[in-house]
């Protein structure tokens, strides 16, 4: 979690949340990202970031056996940045899926981040690598989320078209009908209606069934 700097020794411009190392010494970069690049940040808002890259660098630092992060984004390491970079994607989401929390944010930030120092650290040495990086991690990574998909919402009814379409399908006459004799048509196009009114009779009666029940535990 981001320290809180808060001494009266200190000057106005220096006061607030810090991101710092296991050392206890300020991370380089993000307090470059936070403390010059995003000055208009407001302090939660500020806070929220940093918490987040606190989590972009401890990721890094598991995969690598180091806090490494700077060290890496100052070489412009762009490969090994985009290891680390999908690692922490898939902590991400088996976070997301386990605890159905949303982290969108906090992918957001790390992007960001990534993109913002590596386009300032890589650009003066490697301008035309960096940029094809940069271009690469804007298209690839800016659209992923974290969070698993949902499933679809299970079918409580069956649409209008496919209805007709069975009933196509069950005509007697039609050439759909995959039965042989006219007496078993006509006999499972019977017990299609009548399955057919028996759902629709069902639907019409849940509602009125289901606030008898609830008066009845009530009661």
């Amino acid at each position: 979690m981001p320290v809180n700097l808060a001494s009266p020794l200190l000057p106005p411009t220096l006061i607030g949340p810090i991101s710092v190392g296991p050392s206890g010494a300020p991370r380089f970069w993000a307090t470059i990202w936070s403390d010059v690049l995003k000055t208009s940040l407001e302090p939660s808002t500020r806070r929220k970031h940093l918490s987040a890259l606190d989590r972009l660098y401890d990721a890094v630092q598991r995969q690598r056996g180091s806090d490494c992060l700077d060290r890496l984004l100052a070489e412009a390491d762009a490969d090994a940045i985009e290891d680390c970079l999908m690692g922490f994607f898939a902590q991400l989401r088996n976070e997301a899926a386990i605890d159905n929390v949303d982290r969108t944010s906090v992918w957001s930030t790390a992007v960001t981040f990534v993109m913002d120092i590596l386009g300032r650290a890589g650009s003066s040495t490697r301008p035309a690598e960096i940029s094809a990086r940069l271009l690469r991690l804007e298209t690839l990574y800016r659209q992923l989320t974290p969070n698993p998909e949902k499933s679809p919402p299970p079918i409580r009814a069956l649409p209008p078209l496919v209805i007709e379409d069975l009933y196509e399908v069950f005509r007697p006459d039609s050439p759909r009908n995959p039965f042989r004799t006219e007496t078993l048509r006509w006999r499972n196009l019977l017990i299609f209606m009548l399955l057919l009114r028996l759902v629709i009779e069902l639907r019409s009666c849940r509602r009125p069934l289901a606030v008898l029940c609830h008066a009845a535990r009530r009661s």
